[in-house]
C-alpha cells in the first residue's frame, strides 16, 4: 500500500495518502502491533503530503 503512493507534490498524492490512512484504520483490529508501525511511518510521512 504504501509503495504504490505517488511522490508528495504529484497529481492525487494528497488524496491517496487519505485514502491510504483511511483503509490502515479500517484494518487496525487485524494488523496488530503492525497498524502502530504503520501509523508511525504514516504521521511521519503526513506533511510531505498534505502540505505540498
Amino acid at each position: 500500500m504504501l509503495k504504490e503512493l505517488p511522490q508528495p507534490g504529484e497529481p492525487e498524492a494528497a488524496s491517496k495518502f487519505v485514502s491510504l490512512e483511511k483503509a490502515l484504520n479500517a484494518v487496525k483490529v487485524h494488523l496488530g502491533e503492525l497498524y502502530e508501525d504503520y501509523s508511525i511511518r504514516l504521521t511521519d510521512m503526513k506533511p510531505e503530503y498534505l502540505t505540498a
